[in-house]
């Protein structure tokens, strides 16, 4: 029986995840982490699978990201241990959102807002795939697979950079403004 199919059976899913026991290992892999998992798998192909109810192939996108993997191997355990498993990289998910939301979301700059920043919404990951393929000489597609770990970073590097140069343009203007 699939992992779905185990899942599926279950009264009460939401009750069992919370109280259920979670495992950071799998076929022999302990995982520290998601965070080694390549940026676009973790923000893009995982959840896509799980969207498409295909966990067992979500679990294995995890794992092959920390040692080479068959398919075929993530199927063997019991679905008991790949529950636990499962349970835990909900978790991870959810705990990568909280940190991103902390630590990577500013309200926008009032000027850029108005010249129109909001358009670039609609390339979505685009534009920031772009920018770490042109500052570091990454191709488009290395800068998807790095690991998301290196691409927070760089996100974080980036807005923390962009709040000092905005309070350092600020103490310029009040500096000739005292002039």
């Amino acid at each position: 029986m699939t992992l779905r199919a185990f899942l599926n059976q279950i009264e009460n899913l939401e009750l069992v995840r919370k109280h259920s026991a979670r495992t950071n290992e799998l076929c022999g892999i302990e995982m520290d982490g998601l965070f080694n998992v390549p940026y676009w798998d973790l923000k893009h192909t995982i959840p896509d699978l799980l969207r498409k109810e295909r966990i067992e192939r979500a679990i294995h996108k995890c794992l092959v990201s920390e040692k080479n993997i068959t398919f075929e191997k993530v199927r063997k355990p019991s679905n008991y241990e790949k529950a636990k498993f499962f349970f835990w990289m909900l978790d991870q998910f959810e705990i990568i959102g909280r940190l991103e939301q902390e630590q990577l979301r500013s309200d926008p700059d009032p000027d850029l807002t108005a010249a129109g920043v909001d358009k670039l919404n609609v390339l979505e990951d685009f534009n920031m795939i772009d920018n770490i393929a042109k500052k570091y000489s990454y191709t488009h597609e290395e800068a998807k697979y790095l690991p998301y770990e290196t691409v927070f970073s760089i996100q974080l590097k980036e807005k923390i950079e962009r709040e000092i140069n905005k309070k350092l343009s600020e103490i310029k203007r009040k500096k000739r403004e005292n002039k």
